[in-house]
């Protein structure tokens, strides 16, 4: 009868995280609440980065699921950003349209059309 005896050495460490991935997903993530804008670009080139050392270096580096969400967050930061952008400068124009229209004694309220022509009127 053999006894089995226990084996002395340690199990395989598991490889670490890449440091670029985890600043991927924190900036993603900052890109959403504080730093709109800058968040959303860094996270971006961070994941893309990451992601791509991860996958030419396989066993090296884990994180690849840290990096796309990174990526993903960053995408979503930048559409936002675009979106508050644009809606920020249509905000703008018709306040500008209203102002004319009160300054010239006109009403607002003419119609699609004259708002618009005044808007452009009032900008360009």
């Amino acid at each position: 009868m053999t006894e089995h005896q226990p084996s002395l050495q340690a199990p395989a460490a598991a490889p670490p995280t890449h440091p670029m991935a985890i600043v991927s997903l924190v900036t993603g993530i900052l890109g959403l609440t504080l730093c709109v804008g800058l968040g959303g670009v860094i996270a971006l080139i961070t994941g893309y980065m990451a992601r791509n050392e991860i996958r030419q270096k396989p066993g090296m580096y884990t994180g690849e699921g840290l990096a796309t969400a990174g990526l993903v967050l960053g995408g979503v930061g930048i559409a936002y950003f675009v979106l508050s952008l644009v809606l920020g400068v249509l905000g703008f124009m018709f306040a500008m349209a209203f102002s004319l229209c009160a300054t010239l004694g006109l009403s607002p309220w003419l119609g699609q059309r004259s708002a618009l022509l005044l808007a452009g009127l009032g900008l360009f």
